[in-house]
């Protein structure tokens, strides 16, 4: 019988969206889209994961994250969210969303957002293009830079070009605002809010005013803004801006007209903002690239755009703007190898965007989905702190911490007969809050045709496809599952080592196309073919009698397979390790190490980081829990590592250090064997093998000979 060999046990599951085939033309070549993942990711929220190949080649892999938020749900609202709530500062997007969370209103997803400065010059975060907060201005940017938002009806807006413009209306004047949280220049007006920080940071060459909102106002984009003048000072600068009010600060020819301002004057500021000519209140607002829309009108743009591959983020809509589409491509990966901006309006607009913009990409680019935080793979190996983004947020009347919903991870799957499945379940609350992505608890039930619940928990898989249900009170939910025929068991290793210190329940396993599942060893009938060197109970778990090499058999229904049986005892519970016997060495030019099997004498010479080791590859015996190193030294030892590997991965050098004191003479440290092998015990990673053993030597080792003796390596 043919062994498959796996260190993983991957369920072959295809839910209700993946049963079907899909299919995409990427930059004019066919690709096959395997849908991943999809569940519900809160109200109105669906989060969807996909991969891509080649249809041809199964090549050229992308990796695709996305989140459909329906903008009409009543619990939903979209934010634009800086980085510490700052103009200038970078903060990773799962911390904005987890800053933002309350009990009543969480933050369900979103995506990182602008371009931002890089130069501390410049303010490193500050975006680059129209960054507008809850209906304030944060930065009026770059003109030239596409922006993705939402008006004051909550609806999407993707723009192609924008215009600003504000004036501050006095009494017998009005006078221009040319910015809002920008350096002010001569004779220039600049609106300061709290998104320039707690002040104005300006010189003392100029008139600030205080101003805050009159009873019933609020602060807009576009449209005339009621205020009343709070303070005033002149000369002085840095003025503090308190939250929900503003400063008007003025330079040169813009002081004398505000220097006639006094406290409880009324003053008024009109915004004009144009988002393709027409007017427009915009609440939230997230500045794009210097090319087209990737996705205009429902058509994806052919000539104008980023045509280079990196990972990438986007934002779009449906024709009405009453679905919203994030998305995120993986990038800079073997697994996904990123994008042009074409190909990324392309996916978006197989998903529906009627119009789509570019957002900052590479490193940067963040799907966020609450209670999973990052869920694409960054291309820099961590989530990048970045200027801004744009959330989907949730605001529910009450807490609630209740599950009153639970839906499957896996809608429909694929198992063969006599698998063991455990199925997962999402927790919801009464507002589709996801609370627990893995809840507890949950009771299954099914037909006797279709299994058996075991004793575990655990699905035991019969012989006819049927429904298995789960209930969580009062909660329900329902799995299809597809019974397959069972013509393939193996194990999953073709041999152990064990001692007698330990047991291993045979790991049995079946296949669904090219997908490993578990089998249950309780289902197979077991015999030992060696009983003078291991036993067998019914449950398939093996025991170890007296050194040798034995066998052990497994059958269900007439499909047999047998796995070999090393045993190897220790004799008393340490074990002097002493195998090391065709040793090489490396060391600095001038050492001239030499080795009789314990001695390792050698020339020590003043050098830059000098060090010492002996290698060979030897198996130790049996399954130690630690390893002690006992040695003798005339030369200074400032540290040691021990390389091992595991027999599973012969390939991949474990260097663990051990701590030793910056002393000549007899020196003992000892260490867990899971120092190696990881915290999780496999019988898979044995035996363990020796490879290095590599001294560093203290530059305070006089010059001359030396000598190391290795009293003993022991296994315990």
């Amino acid at each position: 019988m043919k062994h498959h060999l796996s260190l993983l046990f991957v369920l072959c599951a295809f839910c209700c969206m993946s049963a079907t085939a899909q299919s995409i033309t990427l930059n004019g070549v066919a690709y096959d889209i395997d849908t991943v993942r999809m569940f519900q990711a809160g109200p109105g929220c669906t989060h969807i994961a996909v991969r891509m190949l080649t249809h041809e080649k199964q090549d050229k892999p992308l990796n695709a994250f996305l989140l459909r938020v329906d903008a009409t749900n009543p619990y939903i609202h979209f934010e634009e969210m800086l980085g510490k709530d700052k103009l200038v500062g970078t903060e990773r997007p799962s911390a904005m969303a987890k800053r933002r969370t309350t009990s009543t209103s969480i933050v369900v997803g979103g995506t990182n957002g602008d371009f931002f400065q890089t130069k501390t010059e410049n303010g490193v975060g500050k975006p680059i293009g129209l960054t507008i907060q809850n209906g304030e201005y944060a930065l009026v940017g770059s003109t030239s830079r596409r922006l993705g938002g939402f008006d004051d009806q909550g609806k999407a807006i993707l723009g192609t070009n924008w215009s600003y413009s504000g004036k501050l209306v006095l009494a017998d004047t009005t006078l221009k605002i040319h910015h809002a949280n920008y350096n002010r220049g001569d004779n220039q007006l600049v609106l300061f809010n709290q998104y320039n920080g707690t002040s104005t940071n300006t010189n003392q060459y100029g008139t600030e005013v205080l101003v805050e909102l009159k009873d019933g106002e609020q602060w807009k984009t576009n449209g005339r803004v009621h205020l009343r003048v709070v303070k005033k000072e002149t000369g002085v600068g840095n003025m503090t801006i308190p939250s929900g009010k503003a400063v008007l600060s003025g330079h040169g020819t813009m002081t004398t007209e505000l220097n006639k301002l006094e406290e409880g004057d009324d003053v008024d500021i009109t915004f004009t903002l144009k988002v393709d000519d027409v007017k427009m209140n915009l609440l939230q607002s997230v500045g794009g690239d210097n090319y087209a829309l990737i996705v205009h009108d429902g058509k994806v743009e052919q000539e104008n755009f980023w045509n280079e591959v990196h990972p990438r983020t986007g934002f779009g809509a449906t024709m009405t703007g009453d679905t919203v589409l994030f998305c995120v491509v993986d990038g800079r990966q073997v697994q996904s190898q990123g994008c042009t901006t074409k190909v990324l309006g392309e996916i978006m607009r197989h998903y529906g965007a009627w119009n789509a913009v570019n957002w900052d990409g590479g490193g940067s680019s963040c799907l966020y989905i609450n209670q999973f935080g990052q869920v694409n793979n960054g291309s820099d190996g961590s989530e990048r702190a970045v200027g801004n983004a744009m959330f989907a947020i949730a605001d529910v009347p009450t807490e609630d911490n209740a599950i009153s919903t639970i839906r499957p991870h896996d809608l429909r799957i694929k198992l063969p007969s006599y698998a063991a499945y455990r199925p997962h379940f999402y927790g919801y609350n009464q507002y589709e809050i996801l609370l627990d992505t893995d809840v507890e608890g949950v009771r299954l039930e099914c037909d006797k045709e279709l299994g058996t619940i075991m004793e575990d928990g655990r699905f035991l898989v019969g012989q006819k496809s049927g429904y298995l249900r789960a209930s969580l009170g009062e909660a329900t939910a329902k799995i299809y599952v597809e019974v397959t025929e069972t013509n393939d068991i193996a194990f999953r290793l073709d041999s152990i080592l064990l001692d007698n210190r330990h047991t291993y329940q045979v790991e049995v396993q079946s296949k669904v196309k090219d997908e490993t599942v578990p089998v249950p060893s309780e289902v197979l009938e077991w015999e030992s073919l060696t009983p003078e060197v291991c036993e067998v109970s019914a449950e398939g778990i093996i025991k170890a009698i007296k050194n040798g090499s034995g066998k052990i058999a497994g059958d269900l229904q007439g499909i047999r397979d047998t796995l070999t049986v090393h045993v190897q005892n220790p004799a008393a519970p340490t074990r002097a390790y002493n195998e090391i016997t065709a040793a090489q060495f490396t060391a600095p030019s001038g050492f001239n190490p030499q080795w009789n099997g314990k001695d390792i004498v050698f020339n020590y010479a003043i050098t830059r980081a000098p060090f010492l080791a002996v290698y060979q590859t030897v198996p130790l015996y049996g399954l130690p829990d630690s390893v002690r190193l006992e040695i003798t030294t005339d030369a200074v030892l400032s540290g040691a590592t021990l390389a091992l590997t595991k027999n599973s991965d012969k390939q991949s050098f474990a260097k663990v250090p051990l701590t030793l004191p910056a002393k000549t003479g007899t020196i003992s440290v000892a260490t867990p064997m899971a120092a190696w092998t990881g915290a999780t015990f496999d019988i898979a990673s044995y035996p363990i093998w020796f490879n290095e053993l590599r001294f560093t030597i203290d530059t305070s080792t006089p010059a001359g000979s030396h000598t190391i003796t290795i009293d003993g390596i022991t296994l315990c």
